[in-house]
């Protein structure tokens, strides 16, 4: 199955870059464009793509605040900053609103690509799990009849 992969970047430049670099590599991608905050936002809200590389710059708006509205509305798919600006705490600023990652375009190569996006949705699918197990953890619990102690092999309480 191919990774659907959303470019989200006002140069149709880095998109034929990211495009020609992924067809390069031993996985199977199948690469999409959008030059616009709005559009992306948009087409990202659809849900129909595994991961979207954005970058930082976006015309009057930032990939930062892309980040922030595609989490605020729900939106978990990874999501992978980029720039080629080399902007002074990008990569923080990224990963507090929600990325998955960051890559510096200047050092882009296709294997540096293709392993950031694989690792971006294996963690992605790894956090998935551990949410889906903790909520099912938790209605255990919570609808559970009759009382529910754990205890450690030393005798001490862990949940009551």
């Amino acid at each position: 199955m191919a990774v659907r992969v959303l470019v989200i970047d006002d140069d149709k430049n880095y998109f034929t870059l990211t495009s020609r670099m992924l067809a390069r590599t031993h996985q199977d991608f199948e690469v999409d464009w959008v030059e616009s905050f709005e559009v992306g936002l948009e087409i990202m809200a659809r849900r129909e793509h595994h991961v979207y590389l954005v970058d930082y710059h976006l015309g009057d708006h930032s990939g930062i605040e892309l980040v922030n509205e595609a989490v605020k509305r729900g939106i978990s798919a990874p999501m992978i900053m980029m720039t080629g600006q080399g902007e002074h705490d990008v990569d923080l600023n990224a990963i507090k609103a929600g990325a998955s990652d960051y890559i510096d375009k200047t050092e882009l190569k296709p294997s540096l690509l293709a392993r950031t996006i694989r690792y971006a949705l294996e963690r992605h699918h790894f956090l998935t799990a551990i949410r889906e197990n903790e909520d099912n953890y938790r209605s255990l619990l919570e609808e559970a009849s009759d009382g529910i102690l754990i205890m450690d092999t030393d005798g001490t309480l862990n949940l009551i």
